[in-house]
């Protein structure tokens, strides 16, 4: 079970995400396509290609398949699940670009491939696909730009800091 707080942040993980309207509910979307949106009736509406809609369809019970995706009951759903499904209709809709440099960005991160010092990897990550990899690059962008990337927080602000700090470099 799951809740449309989970579906909402499952959702803005994703590289490029922006929250908007659909009909008289909230949906997400990524180059102006929606790839998530919540029914009026409370289900979770994810468009997916036909073989990720068939697969979804005989892993989980209730799901409904429609023309252009899936129709899941946020009350079967783990969370777990639903990050996976969110993440899948999240690659069906965003250009190829963007999906390649999510995935260079998630190994990049994975492999600690750079010297952005002891940050979480929510926040390694939102560096990284935001074409952060280094301590040089960081000192480049503005301190606020990159506090307003969705996986940076209060803590990883700070030792990014310092870790600008050992080497004699500021923002």
């Amino acid at each position: 079970m799951t809740s449309r707080a989970q579906l909402r942040r499952a959702a803005l993980a994703q590289e490029g995400a922006e929250q908007v309207e659909v009909g008289s509910t909230r949906g997400w979307a990524v180059a102006g396509t929606v790839f998530a949106a919540l029914t009026d009736d409370g289900r979770a509406a994810l468009s997916l290609g036909i073989e990720p809609r068939s697969r979804m369809a005989g892993e989980l019970p209730g799901v409904q398949t429609t023309s252009s995706g899936v129709l899941v009951d946020l009350d079967v759903i783990d969370g777990m699940a639903l990050n996976h499904w969110v993440h899948e209709a999240w690659r069906h809709c965003a250009p190829a670009g963007v999906v390649e440099a999510s995935a260079h960005a998630a190994r990049a991160a994975a492999e600690g491939d750079d010297d952005l010092g002891a940050i979480g990897a929510p926040a390694r990550r939102a560096l990284h696909g935001a074409g952060i990899g280094s301590l040089d690059e960081l000192a480049a962008r503005d301190r606020d730009e990159v506090a307003a990337l969705h996986g940076i927080g209060p803590r990883a602000v700070a030792a990014l800091a310092a870790a600008l700090a050992e080497r004699g470099t500021t923002w």
